[in-house]
């Protein structure tokens, strides 16, 4: 393990403890180890910080019990300390990013530029893609006119239904309009 990445384990396991500080405010906590993640991971960091700034402390409703609070802010600080648990296994793992993979990755980078000039590299691409596009195109109609001619046959059903139970409701209504007029002649 390179000193490096002791220091960036010291740092995390630092973030952890700092959870159960009695004066813990989240937001102060989060943007602090967001820092931290930012100067460990470098060019890794984005899923890693957008995981820390995920995490809910509180739940923004305002007649929530304190008791329904303190469970929130609790799952939020062991969901912290998960990440980061699970941040320190992977330095452990794997180790750091250094300057050297760096350097691969621009050499990798500059392949891919070299293979892109190839013009017959461009044009299996662009075949390829026409043919997917016209396949696609062939399937997505195939099922489309059968997904079409379903939609109507059940159209057709539903009309049906719809007409149905119009006439019983028009019925009802009827029986209704009958019973309102023999009540009124009772009552009278």
């Amino acid at each position: 393990m390179t000193e490096k990445e002791r220091k960036a384990i010291e740092t995390l396991q630092a973030r952890i403890e700092a959870i159960n500080a009695e004066n813990f405010d989240p937001i102060v906590w989060t943007d602090q180890t967001c820092i931290h993640i930012q100067r460990i991971f470098g060019a890794e960091k984005n899923e890693r910080i957008k995981q820390l700034r995920d995490i809910s402390y509180s739940i923004p409703t305002p007649m929530v019990g304190s008791d329904i609070q303190s469970r929130r802010r609790k799952k939020g600080k062991q969901q912290a300390k998960e990440y980061l648990l699970g941040y320190i296994e992977e330095i452990k793992n794997y180790g750091l990013e250094s300057e050297g993979d760096e350097d691969l990755v621009k050499v990798k980078k500059s392949s891919f530029q070299t293979l892109g000039k190839n013009i017959s590299f461009w044009g299996l691409i662009l075949v390829l893609a026409g043919g997917a596009f016209t396949l696609g195109m062939h399937f997505g109609k195939s099922n489309f006119d059968k997904e079409k001619m379903d939609y109507y046959q059940r159209n057709l059903k539903l009309e049906t239904e719809i007409d149905s139970l119009q006439n019983k409701i028009n019925a009802q209504d009827d029986t209704i309009k009958k019973l309102n007029a023999e009540n009124k002649t009772l009552n009278e």
